[in-house]
């Protein structure tokens, strides 16, 4: 094998790969990002997997003799530091096949270095040919990611540690939540997939896909999904740019709808940057004292607070529209909670509907472009 690459277009291939690297596993190989120069375009694919999910990228390359190896992360730290000097610099990688030893040379700079074979490798699964397809947007990914914030970080109930996607006809809706928390996002599409799709995808995947299309620079891509997995290709399907595989989440997800409360007896229309001000303020205290916030809305306005006996107090109020029905209401919330889903909020201004101080305090961006969110909040029991 002899292959030339541009420094730089080698290391952001390497990276992104490297992203689905397992970090802590018993096989060697899933540490290692395989490097196949058998295409005839022109191209190198590179490939790495953790058995959960995947990703591959490929990437141009003068392929003077064709062959694949499996690169560990030795090899990927030294095409970064080359390009951190000469990004535009051609490196060269000459495997010996017999020893399975790579050769780098830049320049004056070479490094031997060895590899593992490509045959073992595993090939995770992956969707069929012919899986119908879902184009997916970049506003429908940023959403995905915006919902995912309210995933479970355990696996206490598996289900609940994913992003529930569905698209049917022209709707398309993502949701998370974790048993405190929940997030729902709903648009409308463009054109309705060859068929309904309903999907529990790993919310922590989202990150490295998140990497990639943004590197890949695409308006859209196709999602094509079967039992257990699901695909994103970006680029053309014949000759694509990248691809993103991940296992799916068996389980039923459930029904957030019924959460959300179809009413309200108080609701306050507030700008964002402001409420979050208010909450960075409270915490100071209230994260002494399980990150409780108190919140009593009142005709002239909210009123925030937080308090540890060791600590001290810390009482902030801002001003806003409030409607209340029956006067003035009070509810306790956990701030941290609510920090995550008003920073991934995308408006200047927000609406906080809430019934009781046993309810659950409703948030709504005020003035979206597009669809529909909400984000929703179980309330804290205050002693």
């Amino acid at each position: 094998m002899k292959v030339k690459f541009i420094t730089k277009d080698l290391t952001a291939a390497l990276l992104l790969a490297h992203g689905n690297m397992a970090r802590k596993s018993t096989l060697p190989i899933l540490s290692t990002v395989l490097l196949d120069c058998n295409g005839t375009d022109g191209r190198a694919r590179l490939f790495a997997t953790d058995l959960s999910s995947s990703t591959t990228i490929w990437t141009g390359a003068d392929v003077l003799e064709p062959y694949a190896i499996c690169v560990p992360p030795l090899f990927i730290d030294y095409i970064n530091g080359l390009a951190a000097n000469a990004k535009d610099a051609i490196v060269t990688v000459e495997v010996n096949k017999a020893t399975l030893v790579a050769t780098v040379t830049c320049g004056k700079r070479v490094a031997t270095i060895n590899c593992l074979d490509a045959d073992d490798m595993p090939t995770p699964s992956r969707p069929s040919a012919d899986a119908p397809t879902l184009q997916l947007t970049q506003v429908m990914l940023d959403e995905i990611i915006r919902t995912s914030i309210c995933a479970a970080t355990d696996d206490t109930r598996p289900v609940l540690a994913g992003v529930h996607i569905t698209a049917t006809d022209t709707k398309f809706t993502s949701a998370a939540a974790d048993g405190f928390r929940l997030a729902r996002r709903k648009l409308e599409l463009t054109q309705a997939p060859a068929a309904s799709m309903a999907l529990i995808v790993p919310a922590p995947a989202f990150s490295t896909l998140s990497h990639v299309w943004k590197w890949s620079g695409v308006a859209e891509g196709q999602v094509q999904a079967s039992q257990d997995v699901v695909m994103v290709t970006m680029g053309d399907a014949a000759q694509p740019l990248a691809q993103w595989v991940t296992r799916l989440i068996d389980g039923k997800f459930p029904d957030v709808d019924r959460v959300i409360p179809a009413q309200y007896h108080g609701r306050m229309i507030v700008n964002r940057k402001e409420l979050m001000a208010a909450f960075n303020e409270v915490m100071l205290v209230a994260a002494s004292s399980s990150n409780i916030v108190r919140m009593v809305f009142a005709e002239t306005g909210l009123t925030m607070s937080g308090n540890a006996a060791e600590v001290g107090t810390i009482t902030t109020d801002l001003d806003g529209i409030v409607h209340l029905a029956d006067g003035p209401l009070t509810i306790a919330v956990n701030g941290t909670l609510a920090r995550a889903i008003i920073g991934r909020m995308e408006t200047d201004t927000l609406a906080l509907e809430l019934q009781t101080a046993m309810n659950p305090l409703v948030i709504r961006p005020v003035g979206l472009a597009q669809g529909e969110f909400v984000a929703v909040l179980m309330p804290m029991t205050v002693r």
